[in-house]
């Protein structure tokens, strides 16, 4: 018998222990997922269907409004590196429902969500290919720091986050980007949007001829480098392919609700100290041809 000084909180938690709490919690939890999947996702006030116990909202809001203003002076597919749940292919499709999409995610449980989101909304022209965007093909480790089966912050890089935070790692697919682009057919890339956990100096290598011959415009990712050599280095190795290619980099800056606020030219990325200052627009031109006002 619980003693009169425990509190709700801890009889709920010792409940939760047991066999039994431990089955039914994890029931409750699967029917309010059920429950909020079956609500969707909202993009640019259009609402899209998710697979039933898959629960996700679009957080960056200012995606959507960036590729808005960025689409009118490209051509060519929208190359994704990362796509996680397909957060970036509903941003698109909410300003776009036909530009060819082809998105890079290594993790299958990923790649199986994202198929179900785009029969259920019957999403044309995107493809997705099950494997880390790379130079060449292979074999590599996906390192995971979240108790998810779509963490977003699982890197292949191993000292990228501190390693006592690790909760396991996949054996993932690796292909190189030349081959597959040529494989599938792409004549010209316009946009390419990269979130890839630290691997980002890779890609861009490994995308370096695709830049010099198409111009596209970049949105990325870099968080801060704070004291970690092995992310100065690869910022390095960033700014040193960008002044090659003479490329431009531009923080795309948000508002407080996370909506577009402008776009500030910096000199170098990772030297942010914030990692809501973390996404950048890279442009091959050095006046940007459009700009923050809707």
């Amino acid at each position: 018998m619980s003693s009169m000084s425990e509190s709700p909180r801890d009889i709920f938690g010792d409940w939760r222990k047991s066999v039994s709490g431990n089955i039914a919690y994890s029931l409750m939890r699967h029917l309010r997922d059920t429950a909020l999947s079956m609500r969707g996702v909202a993009v640019n006030a259009q609402k899209y269907r998710l697979p039933l116990g898959v629960v996700f909202k679009i957080d960056e809001i200012w995606m959507s409004e960036v590729i808005e203003k960025i689409l009118p002076h490209t051509k060519g597919i929208f190359l994704d590196i990362g796509v996680n749940l397909g957060q970036t292919l509903l941003s698109l499709r909410s300003v776009d429902k036909r530009r060819s999409y082809l998105g890079f995610e290594p993790n299958v449980d990923c790649v199986s969500v994202v198929r179900k989101i785009i029969r259920l909304n019957e999403i044309s022209h995107c493809v997705i290919i099950p494997a880390a965007c790379s130079g060449q093909f292979g074999i590599a480790r996906l390192f995971h720091y979240l108790d998810s089966d779509f963490d977003s912050s699982a890197s292949m890089l191993p000292n990228f986050r501190d390693v006592r935070a690790r909760r396991g790692e996949t054996t993932i697919a690796v292909a190189s980007v030349h081959e597959s682009l040529t494989a599938m057919g792409v004549e010209r890339v316009g946009i390419v949007k990269i979130d890839v956990e630290g691997f980002e100096a890779d890609v861009l290598e490994a995308l370096e001829m695709v830049l010099a011959r198409d111009r596209p415009f970049v949105i990325i990712e870099v968080l801060p480098v704070m004291e970690s050599t092995s992310r100065m280095h690869a910022t390095t190795r960033i700014s040193a392919l960008l002044a090659r290619l003479g490329y431009i980099s531009f923080e795309i800056v948000k508002d407080e609700h996370g909506n577009l606020r402008d776009f500030r030219e910096v000199a170098c990325m990772g030297a942010q100290k914030e990692v809501q200052s973390s996404d950048f627009l890279l442009s091959p031109v050095s006046t940007l041809p459009i700009t923050s006002s809707k």
